[in-house]
C-alpha cells in the first residue's frame, strides 16, 4: 500500500536539525525508506551517475521534484512533493532514471501535465501525460498508443499521445513489435520526423509482421509535423532529397535558407520537388558562388547533385514584417535554431520571429540545445507569453543544462532591450 505524507518539521531544536538535513530529494533502494539511500539537492539527468538508475523503491522530497523513467527527464514522469513509502503499484518502482527540482512557479503546471506520484497517479498510469489536461496543448486528437517491444503485448512498453519525431529519444527506434491503440488511428514511419515509408495503424495489433522493428517515428493520423516549417506567405515550397528519384532523407523549406549545413544538407541534395514557384539554388552560403534556378520537380539534378549549399524562392515578396518592441525582426538580422538533442543534434527548427507559445509547434519543453545566428540576442522563457523564468542568449549553447526541456516561449531582443 503506498502512503504519501508531507515531511513535518517540528519547531524544536532536537528535531529541527535532522529535518533541515533532508533538503532536496532522498531516495532509497527498498520500500519504507530502507536500504542504501542517497540525497540530492540538484538536477540529476542520469541516475546512473549516483548508481541509482532503476533502483528506487521509496523516496521523499521537501519540495516538488519531477522523476522520470528515462534519462534526461524523458519517458514517463511524475511530480513528487512529500514521502512515498512504497512505489510498488505506482508504475514507477525500480523505473526512475532521472530527477530534477521543479523551477519556482512551475510545480502546478508540471502536476497538471505529468500527474502526482501518489495514490491518484495509479488511475492514470497508462497515460502519464494527457494534453487534454494542459491548455497549452491542442493536438486535435484524443488518441493514444501503447507500443511494446515484443509480440503479444510483451516486453518494454510506453504510452504516447502526441507526435514523436524520433523514438530513439525513448530507446524504442526499430524496437516495436505490437501496439494497442485507443481513440483513433496512428501513422508509423520508418525514418525520423515522419519520413521514409509510412503506414497507418488501426486498433490493436499483437504482431506487426513486416513492420516489426521498423518504426522510428509516430503521430496520430492527420496531426501536423511539429518540426515542419509553417505555411509561408510566398505559397512556394521545395522538398529536397538526399538521393535521386526522391529517395533518402528529405526536408521541406518555404523560406530562404542561407546555409543548408544548419540542417545537415549542404552538398547533399540530389533531387527536388517544387510547388508554387521557382527556387534559386547556390553553391555557397548566403546565395554566393554559381547559382541556378530550379523549376518544378527534378528526380536527378545531374551536375548540380551534391553541390547546393543555399536556397531561396525566386522573386518572393517580403510579406508583412513581424515586429516586437516596435522593431521589425528582419531588421535585427537575428534568428534562432532550436534542436531536440544536445550538441545541435536531432530534429531542428528555425525561427526568425517571436513565438509566444512553442506548444503551437509541438516544441514546448522539447528544446535541448540552441544556436543564435545573425548577431542578435534571444530571450527564452519557461512559460507561455514570455512569463516564468527567462534568460537572454547571445551565443550558441550546445547543452542548455537546467534550461534543457524547459523552454516554452522565445523572442528576439531589440537593441534597446539588450
Amino acid at each position: 500500500m503506498m502512503r504519501i505524507a508531507r515531511p513535518l518539521c517540528v519547531l524544536a531544536p532536537v528535531i529541527l536539525a535532522p529535518c533541515l538535513a533532508h533538503a532536496g530529494l532522498t531516495v532509497w533502494r527498498d520500500k519504507n525508506q530502507n536500504g542504501p539511500s542517497q540525497q540530492v539537492d540538484h538536477a540529476v539527468p542520469d541516475l546512473r551517475k549516483i548508481s541509482f538508475d532503476d533502483q528506487i523503491s521509496s523516496l521523499s522530497a521537501d519540495e516538488p521534484w519531477l522523476v522520470c523513467s528515462e534519462p534526461r527527464y524523458r519517458g514517463e514522469c511524475r511530480v513528487i512533493d512529500g514521502t512515498v513509502d512504497n512505489l510498488h503499484g505506482s508504475g514507477m518502482n525500480d523505473r526512475i532514471s532521472s530527477a530534477r527540482p521543479a523551477p519556482q512557479g512551475r510545480a502546478q503546471g508540471w502536476e497538471r501535465r505529468y500527474g502526482r506520484l501518489d495514490g491518484s497517479s495509479n488511475a492514470r498510469n497508462d497515460s502519464p501525460y494527457d494534453p487534454r489536461r494542459d491548455a497549452r496543448y491542442d493536438s486535435g486528437t484524443r488518441s493514444s498508443i501503447r507500443v511494446f517491444e515484443h509480440e503479444d503485448y510483451r516486453g518494454t512498453s510506453q504510452v504516447f499521445d502526441r507526435p514523436i519525431g524520433n523514438l530513439a529519444n525513448f530507446g524504442l527506434a526499430n524496437q516495436i513489435t505490437s501496439v494497442q491503440i485507443a481513440g483513433g488511428d496512428w501513422q508509423a514511419c520508418s525514418a525520423a520526423n515522419f519520413a521514409g515509408e509510412c503506414v497507418v495503424l488501426h486498433g490493436n495489433d499483437d504482431d506487426l509482421g513486416t513492420w516489426s522493428d521498423r518504426i522510428v517515428s509516430l503521430r496520430p493520423a492527420g496531426s501536423p509535423n511539429p518540426w515542419a516549417p509553417p505555411p509561408s506567405s510566398t505559397h512556394s515550397s521545395i522538398r529536397v532529397f538526399e538521393h535521386e528519384d526522391y529517395r533518402g532523407t528529405s526536408q521541406v523549406f518555404d523560406r530562404p535558407i542561407a546555409n543548408l549545413a544548419n540542417f545537415g544538407l549542404a552538398n547533399q541534395i540530389t533531387s527536388v520537388q517544387i510547388a508554387g514557384g521557382d527556387w534559386q539554388a547556390c553553391t555557397a552560403p548566403n546565395y554566393g558562388g554559381p547559382c541556378m534556378v530550379l523549376r518544378g520537380n527534378d528526380d536527378d539534378l545531374g551536375s548540380w547533385s551534391d553541390r547546393i549549399v543555399s536556397l531561396r524562392p525566386v522573386g518572393s515578396p517580403a510579406g508583412s514584417q513581424t515586429t516586437w518592441g516596435g522593431v521589425p525582426t528582419s531588421s535585427l538580422g537575428s534568428r534562432i535554431l532550436v534542436f531536440a538533442d544536445r550538441d545541435f543534434e536531432g530534429t531542428s527548427r528555425m525561427f526568425d520571429h517571436a513565438v509566444p507559445d512553442l506548444a503551437r509547434f509541438g516544441l514546448a519543453d522539447q528544446v535541448t540545445s540552441l544556436r543564435v545566428e545573425g548577431g542578435g540576442s534571444w530571450e527564452v522563457c519557461t512559460e507561455a507569453g514570455y512569463r516564468g523564468e527567462c534568460k537572454v542568449f547571445r551565443d550558441s549553447d550546445q547543452f542548455l543544462g537546467r534550461w534543457s526541456d524547459t523552454i516554452v516561449s522565445l523572442r528576439p531582443v531589440p537593441d534597446e532591450e539588450r
